[in-house]
């Protein structure tokens, strides 16, 4: 039920943040195109608005298996070879947003004892730079459940995304 609400939360987030940036965008185009006006503002802000949409949704593509994958050798290796593949590359993936979470937090907290702000945006960059830590923080909570689900075999291994086993064990048959 807790993984149907964050879901629900990150998708939302997501789907609003993006959103947002292509009407505050596309209104800037307008307003400038028209008006001969620019608010200086709504570039900065669109980016920052994309980079938190980046972090956050990074959490999202763990939960769904589209992370990056190194499956070039399960072509070539046995199918009982896949499970043990798939939990390796998935510790990976956790112990790499552990060690970006903690740069991400070391990066937030060094941003603001500087107490920088944004060029035109004058909103403080920890801010923005807190998407760092909380989207790692999100992958590596979605890679754990995920690595504890294929450790107790509740979650099938895949190849590519989204073949399961039983798909890659027919294509290796030739059927």
């Amino acid at each position: 039920m807790l993984d149907r609400i964050v879901t629900f939360l990150e998708e939302t987030f997501v789907g609003f943040t993006l959103l947002f940036a292509t009407l505050l965008l596309f209104f800037g185009v307008v307003i400038r195109y028209f008006f001969n006006y620019a608010f200086e503002w709504s570039d900065e802000l669109i980016r920052y608005v994309i980079i938190w949409s980046t972090f956050i949704g990074g959490g999202l593509c763990a939960k769904k298996g589209m992370h990056v994958k190194m499956d070039i050798l399960l072509r070539i290796m046995p199918l009982g070879f896949l499970r043990y593949w798939n939990m390796f590359l998935t510790m990976v993936a956790i112990l790499f947003s552990l060690f970006c979470m903690g740069k991400g937090f070391q990066m937030v907290i060094l941003t603001q004892a500087f107490g920088r702000t944004g060029v035109s945006f004058s909103a403080p960059m920890w801010m923005i730079y807190l998407a760092v830590p909380l989207g790692y923080t999100l992958m590596f909570i979605h890679f754990s459940i995920s690595f504890y689900r294929q450790w107790t075999g509740q979650e099938k291994p895949t190849l590519e995304g989204d073949l399961d086993l039983a798909t890659a064990e027919q294509m290796k048959e030739g059927k």
